[in-house]
């Protein structure tokens, strides 16, 4: 399937940003595939339910709550997905 699929029930489909990596030294030993994932995420909207409430528009950007996103396989491909409650802010 390709294309953007078409969310229900309050959801919107988002493309996630990539996250800026810093490497540094700590005084603090972790194993090396460990890495902390930060409470919110920037995304562009690919596509709205046509329920949705939240002032955000197709292809703006927003910052989202990380724990919250939502990770929908179909095939080879995969698609972010989050409830439009999760949604802090457009910028």
């Amino acid at each position: 399937m390709s294309g953007v699929l078409r969310p229900c029930n309050r959801r919107l489909v988002l493309e996630v940003c990539p996250e800026e990596t810093k490497e540094g030294q700590s005084g603090i030993l972790l194993p090396e595939e460990y890495s902390p994932k930060p409470m919110f995420g920037q995304a562009k909207v690919l596509a709205m339910a046509a329920d949705c409430t939240v002032d955000v528009l197709v292809g703006e950007c927003v910052i989202y709550q990380n724990s919250m996103l939502e990770e929908v396989k179909i095939g080879d491909h995969t698609h972010q997905m989050i409830l439009e409650n999760y949604i802090l802010c457009v910028i």
